[in-house]
């Protein structure tokens, strides 16, 4: 499994349209106040926010932006104030490989040892001996 620190942008949009209607609120002198309803069709209005996050994934490193990508896109949502707004758009700005911590790098090797030492020939029984050894020793 490798990790990959990973910068976006979301774009998010709605359509905003009037629901109300002007009212005269009562002037004085004002006589059969009429007015048309608006004409419904809205302004459509996007903003965009950045994202940072870990991704851990087995895929490898050339397919990892489009498997991020992807996920993104089926799995963002957006939650907030009463507007219904949609996700239009993700763009991976960048996509890094982490380097394994010294101590990730000793779970991995302690997992091994545990899954495949008992099973293992000689020379990887040797092997493992010596990496519990070392292990020990960090």
């Amino acid at each position: 499994m490798s990790k990959y620190m990973v910068e976006a942008e979301v774009t998010i949009s709605t359509t905003v349209e009037p629901q109300g209607y002007i009212s005269d609120n009562g002037i004085d002198g004002v006589e059969n106040f009429d007015t048309e309803s608006f004409s419904g069709y809205g302004n459509d209005i996007d903003d965009t926010c950045r994202i940072t996050f870990e991704y851990v994934t087995e895929a490898d490193d050339e397919d990892v932006e489009d498997e991020v990508q992807q996920q993104l896109m089926s799995n963002l949502t957006y939650d907030g104030d009463e507007l219904e707004w949609e996700i239009q758009d993700v763009n991976i700005l960048t996509c890094e490989k982490q380097e394994m911590s010294l101590e990730e790098a000793k779970t991995v090797l302690r997992d091994f040892v545990s899954q495949y030492g008992n099973e293992a020939d000689d020379a990887n029984k040797e092997l493992c001996s010596a990496i519990t050894v070392v292990l020990e020793q960090l």
